[in-house]
């Protein structure tokens, strides 16, 4: 065994791919991509490439010199040997499929449960144990292709939240491991069934809304295993045929069954809906464990993957450009509250089993029919990050300083999501006016009254309160405020003048002090930077406002 340094891994390392990044990767440089800044990435083009059995289990083996290990290098060990795992597994059942009396997919099996629970043994903070078995060494090519649950944590998260199920049913290759992963965290018994409506081998296969021949999908001893309920849990719901398909066949085999998908695509749905696209619409209340996570497209994780063959810096650029790198909120989180947002547009309710909580509001700024520090994009790339944060304040910059023209990009960007607006209210038709294209509700600031407020129900106002007169230049009673204003709105906003738009640090001890005097909700708002802050104000529930550190750090 060798010797490495432990470098701990934490939640929020991982991002759209699953891939996280090191500080030192002494002694396993041929698993990692280098990066100019010093650091290295987890995966390398090699993961993603062809290579025979016999070079996947070589890898692994190599690989498993290195345990007994934990922290970020263990890791990335224990990932390359769960990936070489899954592709020997994958091979083998497609063997068996053709010929029961072979032996390899057992091994093959043995060996992907192991390096699944050393997997979650290394994201749980704990040490990778050493492996006890071999994987089988055919002449076969494993293929390289990508696998969609291939996010080990989202993976992790997702199961843990779930009520333990005795048996489940996981498609492939896309959710190749989904079963394992049910059994080293639930106990549960699991079998893979070959099918996937988005092939096209499976058209072929399927009479009347159900698979024609079942041990074509599933090997007849498996088959023979199930019990009376099990659970049939998809890596993504697209158009939702596949689970409803296979959960038509084994209900025709006198099963009682439940479904579930990591992922679902919202993106998808929305644009269906928006006449963007034709299609088939899934429904959502059909799915026993649904969630509100969007998808993770096939088509943007090939384009990282190509670009992580070129270099690690062009990978991260991408990642960048497409949106999924920022300090405050993770990919998962961000994917979340896509969908999340998208069913709020479309009122669609569900009970979904993550319940991910976040205080994080994304603000955005208009000023002369251009997004505030986004200003050299096109208007429609400039908005289409609305839809990944819990909520969004959208602020006319021009209505505060006199008059506005960017009323049509106000409702482009409500036609997407449902928004908070406001940015120089004066007059009740101002509000009447914004409630009516679609505000989720209206921010008003400096011209707040009493009699402006009056008629309007409450939930439907914020009060921002400035720290500064932005006219005088005199400091303002805030607990004054605070007390006015109580009794016309239901959410408050804090706003620091004095570091407002300077993303250097906001004013989080004035906005805590002033949370303690009302039960409202309570926001701060002004020049927050980091995520350390976000997670103070998170401490007394306190909703952090970002712009510029967000919408700069977005498209870099």
């Amino acid at each position: 065994m060798r010797r490495l340094n432990m470098e701990e891994i934490n939640d929020d390392d991982f991002d759209y791919l699953g891939i996280i990044q090191l500080t030192d990767a002494k002694g396993i440089e041929f698993l990692t991509e280098p990066l100019s800044n010093g650091k290295y990435l987890s995966r390398n083009k090699e993961y993603y490439k062809d290579k025979s059995c016999v070079q996947a289990s070589k890898e692994r083996n190599r690989c498993r010199n290195f345990l007994p290990l934990k922290g970020k290098k263990a890791f990335v060990i224990v990932e390359r040997m769960l990936n070489d795992s899954c592709r020997v597994f994958y091979s083998e059942f497609q063997e068996l499929l053709k010929n029961e009396k072979l032996t390899g997919f057992r091994i093959a099996q043995k060996c992907l449960e192991e390096d699944v629970e050393n997997i979650i043994r290394v994201m749980s903070g704990k040490t990778a144990v050493k492996t006890n078995y071999n994987l089988p060494q055919s002449g076969r090519v494993t293929s390289g292709r990508q696998i969609e649950a291939d996010h080990k944590k989202i993976l992790l998260e997702t199961v843990k939240k779930l009520p333990k199920q005795r048996f489940v049913i996981n498609p492939l290759i896309g959710g190749i491991l989904i079963g394992p992963f049910f059994r080293a965290i639930h106990s549960s018994d699991y079998c893979p069934v070959l099918f996937g409506m988005h092939d096209q081998n499976s058209l072929p296969i399927v009479n009347n809304g159900r698979i024609k021949n079942i041990t074509g999908v599933i090997p007849p001893r498996e088959l023979r295993r199930l019990p009376k309920e099990i659970l049939i849990f998809d890596d993504n719901v697209g158009t939702g045929e596949t689970l409803e398909i296979l959960k038509n066949t084994f209900e025709k085999l006198g099963k009682r069954v439940k479904t579930g998908a990591l992922e679902m695509s919202w993106d998808y749905y929305d644009q269906i809906k928006r006449n963007l696209r034709s299609g088939k619409l899934f429904n959502p209340r059909l799915i026993n464990y649904p969630t509100y996570r969007s998808n993770r497209h096939h088509s943007l994780s090939n384009e990282l993957i190509n670009a992580l063959a070129i270099n690690g810096d062009f990978y991260l650029k991408m990642l960048k450009l497409k949106g999924f790198h920022n300090l405050f909120l993770p990919a998962d989180s961000l994917l979340y509250f896509r969908g999340k947002s998208i069913c709020e547009k479309y009122n669609i309710r569900i009970k979904d089993y993550l319940n991910i909580k976040s205080n994080l509001i994304l603000s955005v700024d208009i000023m002369k029919k251009k997004i505030r520090y986004l200003e050299d994009l096109e208007i429609d790339e400039a908005i289409k990050n609305v839809l990944d944060f819990p909520e969004v304040n959208i602020i006319d910059i021009d209505r505060h300083q006199g008059k506005s023209a960017n009323l049509e990009i106000v409702k482009k960007i409500l036609a997407l999501r449902k928004c908070r607006v406001g940015g120089g209210i004066k007059e009740k038709g101002d509000i009447k006016q914004l409630l009516n294209v679609g505000a989720k509700k209206v921010i008003v600031g400096a011209y707040a009254t009493e009699k402006l407020l009056r008629g309007f129900p409450k939930n439907k106002i914020v009060i921002a309160m400035d720290s500064i007169d932005r006219k005088t230049g005199k400091r303002r009673n805030i607990p004054n405020l605070i007390k006015r204003f109580e009794p016309h709105c239901d959410e408050f906003q804090y706003v620091c003048v004095e570091t407002d738009g300077k993303a250097l640090g906001g004013d989080i001890k004035n906005a805590i002090r002033y949370s303690k005097l009302t039960k409202k909700k309570f926001n701060c708002v002004g020049g927050i930077a980091s995520k350390d802050e976000r997670d103070k104000l998170a401490k007394y529930n306190i909703g952090c406002v970002v712009g510029r550190a967000l919408e700069e750090g977005y498209y870099s």
